[in-house]
């Protein structure tokens, strides 16, 4: 999509939008106020990580940042939870204590924070920071319980020790108190023998157990609060302003997605660029509609007639120096203003200069004698039927002295019968003869076939639309039906402001309504046909006043009301 064409896309939806963010952000405010808000506290805590060998390698040292990535899961783990909640007295469960409270480590620190939700922000500064108190001590636990089995062993060797040095002194006490004798002193000498055997196993002990206690103290992981939670000011969520934001732009995305399936599924040949991308046939012009009231010869609108002059010198240039000769004036339904189109055309034509027949082809309905007020007892249809007849014969004059029309005539029981045999073409003939263009009005092309009988007999084909209510598809089976005879196309503005091109908007204040025609052959017009009481410009530059006939309104178009 180019910038004109968004641009038109954005002009023909501007209400839709506009008033989608509007609804959308109105409905985001209102489920905002219904959302309760939610309170967040944090508490800080520092990752200490034990060093047990004497030369630690970086690994070790790094250790940290790893530990308190581990502590962040272990936080959110059943027994701590459950205990800070029973300090607390909160009765949740554990996935609902697993959703508000949530821990993670502080990127490239040894920092880890541990934060509690709630809807009330006391509450969660005191659940947090009954989660962190938990932890720590259950951490300390933990960490002493690694060294316990090997303290507890070595205090019971050290005991054991000193008792049985205690033991051996009471006995060299007792030998030393006797009279010396031999034997004595070879006791004596025995038991301060183990004596200090047993002092140099207590020493040894001893310094053990210390060295115990200080790879102890060096290798604890230690956890300590740094900044304990306090009760939050301000909600985490809803967040008014991005709810808000968010609200309008949906609504946004939900109205461009409708108005481009709109767009989409719309195929209404409303303005130019429609008509050429359905079909590919070029526009020949648009025609507004004129207001009521409008009179036959004195539309009472100078738009109205520059459109169908401008309609007819589109016509005569698509082929310079080659006559119009037979012209189908034809549309896909009923409504379009084919009928008001074709009369219109013929007046412009004859207006021009050239001698015009307009045959009202539409034995079905046929609406041209209202028009032209002419009588209806003879016409097309007895031509066909009767041989005999001269087609000079039942041409009916208008005010136009080189505008005659034939009309539609009794309507016969198969008028596409008629339009299908050879007399036909000895009709054709004998009007090509008394004319220079013969405008034919017909039958809708989705209704009856009439239109396409003649299509094939004549030299063009204008194919009249209407852009408050013509569709592609209906266009498109129009063209198929007339096998490739049409190359153009006219419009017609319609009244709904919103389904104009810009182009019909340069045309018409009233929006309008499409048509398409096509072009085969074109003959070089005369100046004025002689005896009209048109105006006709002298050579030398002046005019002679004479009364213009004007355009015909389309305000009774029979079309419009079937």
């Amino acid at each position: 999509m180019n910038l004109d064409a968004a641009l038109r896309f954005a002009r023909r939806w501007l209400p839709l939008l506009l008033l989608g963010p509007l609804v959308g952000g109105l409905a985001g405010h209102l489920v905002v106020r219904q959302v309760p808000p939610v309170y967040e506290a944090t508490v800080t805590l520092l990752v200490g990580q034990g060093i047990t060998s004497t030369n630690p390698g970086s690994d070790e040292l790094n250790g940290a940042g790893q530990l308190a990535q581990t502590y962040a899961e272990a936080v959110r783990t059943r027994p701590v939870l459950a205990e800070a909640a029973a300090q607390q007295g909160l009765s949740l469960s554990i996935r609902e204590l697993q959703e508000r409270v949530q821990a993670r480590r502080v990127p490239n620190t040894q920092l880890m924070r541990i934060s509690a939700q709630s809807t009330y922000s006391s509450e969660a500064a005191a659940l947090a920071n009954a989660v962190a108190s938990v932890f720590v001590a259950k951490n300390l636990e933990v960490q002493a319980s690694r060294f316990a089995s090997s303290r507890e062993s070595l205090g019971r060797l050290v005991d054991s020790l000193q008792s049985d040095m205690d033991a051996r002194g009471r006995e060299i006490d007792v030998l030393r108190a006797q009279p010396p004798s031999p034997d004595r002193d070879t006791e004596l000498s025995r038991l301060q023998s183990e004596l200090t055997q047993l002092q140099a196993t207590h020493s040894a002990t001893v310094r053990s157990y210390e060295d115990l206690r200080v790879t102890e103290a060096r290798g604890m992981n230690t956890l300590a609060i740094l900044e304990p939670a306090v009760a939050p000011d301000e909600p985490v969520r809803p967040n008014p302003r991005l709810a808000l934001f968010l609200a309008v732009l949906g609504g946004l995305v939900v109205a461009v997605g409708t108005a481009a399936l709109i767009e989409y599924l719309d195929d209404a040949l409303r303005d130019r660029r429609r008509v050429t991308t359905a079909t590919g046939l070029p526009t020949l012009g648009l025609v507004p509609r004129g207001d009521s009231g409008i009179s036959l010869r004195d539309p009472g609108s100078r738009r109205i007639t520059e459109s169908y002059r401008l309609l007819r010198s589109n016509i005569i240039a698509l082929s310079p120096g080659r006559g119009l000769g037979n012209l189908v004036v034809a549309s896909p339904s009923a409504g379009e203003g084919k009928s008001i189109t074709a009369a219109n055309l013929a007046v412009t034509l004859a207006e021009a200069g050239q001698r015009v027949i307009l045959v009202d082809a539409d034995m079905h309905r046929p609406t041209q004698m209202r028009h032209f007020n002419v009588p209806n007892r003879r016409g097309l249809a007895t031509l066909l039927v009767d041989s005999d007849q001269s087609a000079e014969a039942l041409l009916q004059p208008t005010w136009l002295a080189n505008l005659r029309m034939l009309p539609a005539g009794p309507t016969p029981p198969e008028p596409s019968a008629l339009l299908s045999s050879k007399r036909l073409d000895e009709v054709l003939g004998q009007l090509s003869q008394l004319s220079d263009v013969v405008v034919f009005d017909t039958p809708p092309l989705l209704a009856q076939p009439d239109a396409v009988l003649l299509g094939t007999r004549a030299d063009g084909v204008l194919m009249v639309v209407d852009a408050s209510k013509s569709r592609g598809r209906q266009f498109i089976r129009g063209l198929e039906m007339l096998r490739g005879r049409c190359c153009g196309s006219r419009a017609h503005p319609s009244w709904a402001p919103s389904s104009i091109g810009s182009r019909s908007n340069q045309l018409s204040t009233p929006p309008t309504r499409t048509t398409t025609g096509s072009r085969p052959s074109v003959r070089t017009p005369r100046r004025w046909w002689p005896g009209s009481d048109n105006v006709e410009r002298s050579a030398g530059g002046s005019r002679r006043a004479g009364r213009r006939p004007s355009p015909l309104s389309d305000r009774q178009d029979p079309d419009q009301r079937r």
